[in-house]
């Protein structure tokens, strides 16, 4: 839209550097000039490098090499959108700026900055009396209220000094020091808060802090508060090795004050658990070197916990329809022919004390072949042999053998029409 829209205009400047690369230029629909002052009025283009600015008006000192830009400034860097301000005063030479009233939004995360005046250099703003939210300007669920900060266009951070904020127009939390990223791009810090009230555990707060030191692997840190039921910890790491598998490990802790669990008789005064994920295609191949394209897979998702509370303290307000969890690992070979399974299963149901008497499946097997003839064309079978063994701590368990032959019979009736019939044979 600027290229064609400057075919029409006036060049008002154009500056270009040693290579005979153009680093400035002011377009118009009108263009005055009177002494060491150029003025170019309507639709007014000012390009430098790769950030381009629009404005009504621009005045532009050709020896002090400043430009004073009116009405309407936007100023972009590629295709997002930089600064929208009415007034702006930009030094050449030194890359200085002073912008009154000031508005800064991120194009991807939808972050945006707005105060009363800010002064910036090199992509650096210090900022005053500003508003900060990534909601709809107009009427923001949440923002932040400061009496100053600083703003990195280049690196999207951004530090708060004396900070309080807002759900709506109420305030909830004060802060003397800030600091957030508004960019997309995964770095370290405090990610947003959550809050939440409730009639038994009383003011909950949690504030999850990220950690992401590298690109392979980042964590979380949950600290938690429940003002009337005690302290705890969440803890969530994730990784993806040089094989591109994923791996997540949470761990959960939580005290609860002697008060309330005497008031309450709780049976657990200290709350824990960990539960691991992790899967892999071909990993006899990415781990063990195998040459071949054998098809294997594992799949492992196991949970402990000591209570049902460890699942509740995930988030703010975590609702559990299904008190039983099961755990499970899997691992499969096969190929054109043959496939072998071998699974574990673990449950864990916290209506009871105890698990002892829970029946477990540690571990189950299961060989399967597929359809093939046997002997005579015609005659079609395959096999499924499993294997479960059943246990548990206090009482009885059991182990089951199951084999299946399903027998089949096809042959044409016609041309172009075939008839199946298929029998099993069960143990």
């Amino acid at each position: 839209m600027v290229g064609a829209q400057a075919k029409q205009q006036q060049v008002a400047v154009q500056k270009f550097d040693k290579k005979n690369h153009k680093i400035f230029e002011l377009l118009a629909d009108r263009v005055d000039a009177k002494d060491n002052i150029v003025t170019a009025t309507g639709h007014a283009i000012l390009l430098n490098y790769d950030v381009y600015i629009l404005a009504d008006r621009v005045s532009y000192d050709t020896q002090k090499k400043i430009a004073i830009l009116d009405g309407h400034v936007k100023i972009y860097r590629g295709e997002g959108l930089l600064v929208r301000a009415e007034h702006i005063k930009v030094q050449m030479n030194e890359k200085y700026e002073l912008i009154f009233p000031f508005y800064v939004q991120d194009s991807v995360s939808g972050m945006w900055i707005s105060a009363d005046i800010a002064h910036a250099k090199q992509n650096q703003y210090y900022i005053k009396n500003l508003t900060a939210s990534g909601c709809s300007i107009d009427n923001p669920i949440w923002h932040v209220n400061a009496s100053s900060g600083r703003f990195n266009a280049d690196k999207s951070h951004l530090s708060l000094f004396n900070s309080k904020i807002y759900l709506g127009n109420i305030p909830v939390l004060y802060l003397p020091y800030a600091f957030t990223s508004t960019s997309t791009k995964r770095s370290s810090g405090l990610l947003y808060p959550e809050f939440g009230t409730s009639n038994l555990a009383g003011f909950i707060y949690l504030q999850p802090i990220y950690i992401a030191p590298r690109d392979s692997w980042d964590m979380t840190l949950a600290p938690q508060i429940r003002s009337k039921r005690g302290l705890g910890l969440n803890f969530e790491f994730r990784m993806i090795n040089a094989h591109q598998d994923k791996f997540v490990f949470n761990m959960r802790y939580f005290r609860n004050y002697n008060s309330y669990t005497k008031r309450y008789d709780l049976r657990n005064q200290n709350v824990f658990g960990f539960e691991t994920q992790s899967a892999s295609r071909q990993a006899f191949q990415k781990y063990f070197g195998l040459k071949n394209n054998l098809d294997n897979a594992y799949y492992l998702d196991f949970l402990y916990m000591n209570d049902l509370d460890y699942v509740r303290f995930e988030k703010v307000n975590k609702r559990i329809t299904d008190a039983t969890h099961m755990s499970r690992g899997n691992y499969y070979i096969q190929t054109n022919n043959h496939y072998y399974g071998f699974n574990l299963k673990y449950f864990l149901n916290l209506n009871k004390i105890n698990n002892d008497r829970t029946f477990q499946s540690l571990p189950s097997l299961q060989y399967h072949k597929y359809l093939a003839p046997l002997g005579w064309k015609h005659l079609l079978y395959s096999l499924d042999y499993q294997f479960h063994d059943i246990v548990r701590q206090v009482g009885y368990g059991y182990v089951q053998n199951t084999i299946k032959v399903p027998l089949g019979v096809q042959f044409s009736l016609f041309k172009n029409t075939s008839l199946w019939a298929c029998g099993i044979v069960s143990i």
